[in-house]
């Protein structure tokens, strides 16, 4: 029995997976804080929340999360080894 790694990436190409799904996330949390940015910038200019609801057609809880929000309200981005069950991979 012989350990492959624990930090890099595994025979069946898991991690690798979880780096490229972290990779996904903060792609994704770029383009909310353009949108979390655009609702604050039509929300200072005066516009109403059901306003700016239907013309960047998001959900009016979504709108006033954003706008009442003092800081972009995003999840901390995840460790990808914790997504893994296994840390440790064994070849045979």
């Amino acid at each position: 029995m012989r350990l492959l790694s624990n930090d890099h990436f595994s025979v069946d190409g898991t991690l690798i997976a979880a780096w490229a799904s972290m990779k996904a996330g903060a792609e994704s949390r770029a383009q909310w804080r353009a949108v979390y940015d655009e609702v604050r910038r039509r929300r200072a200019s005066g516009e109403t929340l059901l306003g700016i609801a239907r013309v960047m057609s998001l959900a009016r809880a979504t709108v006033r999360k954003y706008a009442t929000a003092d800081v972009f309200p995003a999840r901390l981005p995840t460790d990808p080894g914790r997504a893994c069950s296994i840390r440790t991979w064994i070849i045979s």
